[in-house]
């Protein structure tokens, strides 16, 4: 039995070899054996990749052959499949993983697996300058994490909890009617019932605050992308200019956004359009809200007369009012969900006055959660779907993976 392999002896397989061997039938299938290899950690994909390229060429395999080569959106990104001797042995490249096949087995895997690995990893250093200048062939993307489409995740996830905890329709009995006359199975009720409520209570209150506060960040980091996305060449280029329009009131900005930006089929009516006006409504509470200004007009829920230390009252509140309604007042459910349906209609606006083409793009962008930035000519783009796929094909019951 084999005990390593020897990376000299790796040998490339034609994929036209390939192909017919697999339209005969007269071969049998690579994953015979009984161990699957994993490489997660200590080597990168990319260097693997370059080195291959180096030493054999193309990706030879058939998955390569035949997988979708218009986007990324594939199970096994590339394969290689060499000979070693008169076996095979196959390397496939996916999102998360790369796996080792082979129709043979070796004494001891685990040993044999390290040894695969230290030893492609030494081998580097004689292609090193190919491999280098293979590199720079490649395209520099980074992956960042959108924050318009984070922020639109969480509200939405907060709304529908806030949906769900229905503190509207919870019956109305955290205080006690003097008419009535309480009994101890009424009193333990009361306050089993109570304590469920009063949870809920707090749990509304937290939804309900962090969504207010977080619709006019929502809405100010949809203006930023349009800016980030379309400004102009030379607003991009010039990163004082960039920053000083990123500076801007976000009415002057959101005003001029079809001057500082490319794609825009018709100007911005800010002062005229309901959408807008609503939008400013919104955003004029933003400082209120964040930097915790106080205005006792904006959150009064009721009124009461002294004489001197003694309260006249115009109406009488009960004890859950005082305790936990009113600090819901003005973040109640259906308040925050008039907001955001503002916001989502200012947002509507925005994009109709793009031009269709660039609509389309623009909406593509806003809809993924991890865009792709190219750092040499800082464009962006979508490097992957929306999906994602892990998972290994396991030939048999008794396959061991390392």
């Amino acid at each position: 039995m084999i005990e390593n392999i020897d990376i000299n002896k790796l040998e490339i397989i034609p994929t036209s070899k390939l192909s017919a061997q697999s339209l005969n039938g007269n071969k049998k299938p690579s994953a015979t054996s009984k161990t699957i290899w994993i490489f997660k950690e200590h080597i990168r994909a990319v260097d693997l990749y370059c080195y291959f390229n180096v030493r054999f060429g193309k990706p030879n395999g058939l998955f390569t052959l035949l997988k979708n080569h218009h986007d990324s959106d594939n199970l096994i990104h590339w394969d290689y499949t060499f000979s070693y001797g008169d076996k095979q042995l196959t390397i496939l490249c996916k999102t998360y993983y790369i796996e080792v096949i082979k129709n043979f087995d070796i004494s001891d895997e685990k040993k044999a697996k390290e040894k695969f690995l230290t030893d492609i990893k030494n081998d580097f250093q004689n292609y090193g300058r190919d491999i280098s200048n293979f590199k720079k062939s490649l395209e520099p993307w980074v992956l960042f994490v959108n924050p318009f489409k984070r922020l639109k995740q969480v509200i939405e996830s907060q709304l529908d909890k806030l949906e769900k905890i229905a503190i509207s329709e919870i019956p109305h009995s955290l205080g006690f009617d003097p008419r009535t006359k309480p009994t101890k199975k009424t009193i333990k009720r009361w306050e089993k019932d109570s304590k469920e409520k009063v949870d809920k209570y707090v749990e509304a209150t937290s939804l309900g605050l962090s969504v207010s506060m977080l619709l006019p960040v929502y809405a100010e980091s949809f203006i930023n992308f349009i800016i980030f996305m379309l400004a102009k060449p030379e607003i991009k280029k010039d990163k004082n200019t960039y920053d000083n329009v990123l500076r801007m009131r976000i009415n002057e900005r959101v005003s001029l956004l079809h001057e500082n930006c490319i794609g825009f089929a018709q100007p911005v009516d800010y002062n005229h359009v309901q959408a807008c006006k609503d939008f400013h409504s919104i955003m004029n509470k933003r400082n209120e809200v964040l930097h915790g200004n106080i205005n006792p007009m904006n959150y009064l829920f009721d009124s009461v007369y002294f004489e001197y230390r003694t309260p006249l009252f115009e109406t009488f509140r009960d004890i859950e009012y005082d305790t936990y309604k009113a600090t819901l007042r003005g973040i109640e459910f259906e308040k925050v969900v008039d907001d955001y349906q503002k916001i989502q209609d200012f947002i509507s606006y925005i994009l109709l006055c793009l031009d269709a083409k660039v609509l389309e793009h623009v909406k593509i962008l806003m809809d993924t959660v991890h865009p792709g930035w190219h750092k040499k000519e800082n464009r962006l783009g979508v490097l992957f779907p929306s999906h994602a796929i892990e998972g290994i094909a396991v030939y048999g019951k008794s396959i061991n993976i390392i």
